[in-house]
C-alpha cells in the first residue's frame, strides 16, 4: 500500500519541489497551499504523514499542529515541521 503524505507549503516552488521528490520516491502526495484548508484536507484524505511549513500566510503552522493533535481523528498522524 502506497503511503500518502500531505505537504503543507504556501510557497509554490517549495511545494512543487517537495511533491516532485516524494512522488519520484513512490509516495502519494496531497499538496495543500492554504493553511486554512489543512485540517479539513487531512480529515478527507487521511495522510500517513504531514509535512508542514511553520510560517504560513494567515495562519501559524504551530497552531495547526496543536489543533491536529487535539482532534481525535487527526491526533495519531505524525507531523514533520
Amino acid at each position: 500500500m502506497t503511503k500518502r503524505i500531505m505537504v503543507v507549503e504556501d510557497n509554490d516552488l517549495n511545494r512543487k519541489l517537495f511533491c516532485d521528490v516524494l512522488r519520484a520516491n513512490g509516495f502519494e502526495v496531497e499538496p495543500v497551499a492554504d493553511g486554512n484548508l489543512v485540517l479539513e484536507t487531512a480529515r478527507a484524505t487521511a495522510p500517513d504523514l504531514i509535512i508542514m511549513d511553520i510560517q504560513l500566510g494567515g495562519v501559524s503552522g504551530v497552531d495547526l499542529i496543536e489543533a491536529a493533535k487535539a482532534d481525535r481523528v487527526l491526533c495519531t498522524i505524525p507531523v514533520l515541521a
